[in-house]
């Protein structure tokens, strides 16, 4: 009996902890493949806590993906750059931009679909990508992201 309880345990721990643990379910977001290898040379920012590099090639998920270094070393975060709390717009305005005074901080140019408010993330939040001074159903996508000697790597 131990036995079968044991097995049981393991094997809903192992299916809890699956590669799909990082798919979104946000109904706003279709899944996307992400598949990027950016060498450090070209992105001397991540070497250094705080920085950040956006990506918006056809290889960067829906919109492009911006990669945070929380401490330019070995902690690095990855984050979708569509904004999660409404559908797609079929003008841009659903993609998220980076803030010039403020690199860490995005905002959504759909302000008609944000109470006439341009919503603002912050990716130095933590893991989340939290909105900034809103209360919002859902935080910014995130995506794997490690590093191999001197390139981040983000796959989904």
């Amino acid at each position: 009996m131990k036995k079968i309880l044991f097995l049981t345990f393991v094997l809903l721990f192992a299916l809890g902890c699956s590669s799909d643990s990082y798919r979104s379910s946000n109904p706003y977001l279709p899944n996307q493949n992400v598949n990027l290898r950016i060498p450090l040379v070209l992105a001397d920012n991540l070497n250094h806590p705080g920085g950040v590099h956006v990506d918006r090639s056809a290889q960067a998920g829906i919109s492009g993906v911006a990669i945070y270094s929380r401490d330019g070393l070995n902690e690095y975060y990855s984050y979708e750059l569509t904004c999660p709390n409404h559908e797609i717009q079929h003008d841009g305005s659903s993609v998220l931009i980076q803030d010039p005074k403020r690199p860490t901080y995005f905002y959504c140019n759909a302000t008609h679909l944000h109470q006439g408010e341009k919503v603002y993330y912050n990716i130095a939040l933590g893991f989340w990508g939290k909105a900034v001074n809103q209360n919002l159903e859902y935080t910014m996508k995130s995506y794997p992201t490690t590093r191999e000697g001197g390139v981040i790597i983000v796959r989904y």
